[in-house]
């Protein structure tokens, strides 16, 4: 048997020993197996979650009746598609549509005669708003994409809508320009048969020098002065 000093801490050591209590072998062995478990716990945590602190708090959660939880895989917390990748796919969507229908209506719209006649503008304004809207939601949407790859768990149709909106749009733009220049062509020779003699084929050579300065090239350009000279 082994004994215990009382619990009194000004008990005197001189006092008949035979008093003091007294513990079994075996409950000395379960006390020393309780202290190595709890400076275990304490070391390597117990339900592997690695450090004082987090076994300090997994512990205390198991003490209270909490159930202890465990730190997921990397990646775990994240979203299979994160919501920036239907913001992309929407931005493009729109953005591809604005810019093609506005360099459309930017050649389309252009008005030589009514310029020289009456002093329109040779550009229309809602074309270049929409061309520059288009712009600015192109590139809102190549943002989201990458956002959207970075967050997102499943990260191919993220890539899939960032290959799409750095291959669909220049087409699409480079289809609405070409549709538009025909249609400016188309319009203006069968105006330029209406002006004939009318108008000074210098004029109308002016304009064109003042759309090349704009960066733009008006087709036709030799069928539509033969036919402003074919009526002088």
């Amino acid at each position: 048997m082994t004994t215990l000093p009382p619990n009194d801490p000004y008990a005197d050591p001189d006092d008949d020993i035979s008093a003091w209590p007294t513990i079994s072998p075996g409950e000395q062995r379960g006390a020393s197996w309780q202290a190595a478990t709890l400076t275990g716990l304490s070391a390597s945590g117990p339900l592997g979650c690695g450090g004082p602190r987090g076994a300090s708090d997994s512990f205390s959660a198991a003490v209270a009746g909490e159930p202890a939880l465990r730190p997921g895989p990397p990646g775990r917390g994240r979203p299979a598609l994160s919501r920036a990748l239907a913001v992309a796919v929407a931005a493009g969507a729109v953005g591809t549509v604005l810019v093609a229908w506005g360099g459309y209506r930017l050649l389309a719209a252009i008005d030589i005669f009514g310029w020289i006649l009456h002093g329109q503008t040779l550009l229309a304004t809602t074309a270049v708003l929409m061309i520059g809207l288009g712009s600015a939601l192109l590139l809102a949407a190549v943002i989201s994409s990458i956002i959207a790859i970075a967050r997102s768990a499943k990260r191919w149709p993220s890539v899939v809508a960032l290959v799409a909106l750095l291959i669909i749009p220049p087409p699409a733009a480079s289809t609405g320009i070409q549709m538009g220049g025909q249609a400016l062509r188309t319009a203006t020779i069968a105006r330029a048969g209406q002006y004939a003699g009318q108008v000074d084929p210098a004029s109308v050579e002016e304009v064109f020098t003042h759309l090349e300065g704009m960066g733009i090239t008006v087709p036709g350009r030799e069928e539509i002065l033969s036919a402003l000279e074919g009526g002088q």
